[in-house]
């Protein structure tokens, strides 16, 4: 069995997973700027990690469609959808705010799992990669020729 190390940083605060004897490839990483925020109007919490370029991410309960997770939104809420889309419909009943990620990140030549339980069983959102971090690139003006 291998054990983890945790990095924290605290500004901006966000933990990063490492293989504790290999503390250059993360496992798992929060995002930058934004890992952990709280709406106090609502009570709503966000979690956000970075994703790497290759991962596989499993779980979550009953779920429809491919195994592979990755890509896609999920709602965990005990509801049965009637009459669903068994290929993109959801939520589906059972559901289990766990889910194991297999990532093949950084320069790393093996894969790497872990798994991420969320204390949390009321309504949630999980979006495992189908929102993309918010960066919009603006064209530059042209200058106008005199």
């Amino acid at each position: 069995m291998r054990s983890l190390s945790v990095h924290i940083t605290t500004s901006p605060f966000g933990l990063t997973w490492h293989d504790a004897g290999d503390c250059s490839t993360w496992i798992a990483k929060d995002l930058a700027f934004r890992s952990y925020c709280h709406d106090p109007v609502h009570g709503t919490r966000w979690h956000y990690q970075q994703q790497p370029a290759k991962s596989y991410l499993y779980c979550l309960g009953e779920r429809t469609g491919r195994l592979n997770l990755a890509g896609r939104r999920f709602r965990l809420e005990r509801t049965d959808p009637m009459g669903y889309d068994s290929e993109h419909q959801d939520p589906l009943y059972k559901f289990s705010p766990f889910y194991l990620g297999l990532s093949l990140s950084n320069a790393s030549t093996c894969a790497r799992a872990y798994g991420m339980y969320y204390h949390q069983l009321g309504q949630t959102t999980l979006d495992l990669g189908q929102e993309r971090d918010a960066v919009i690139t603006l064209p530059k003006k042209k200058k106008k020729k005199r």
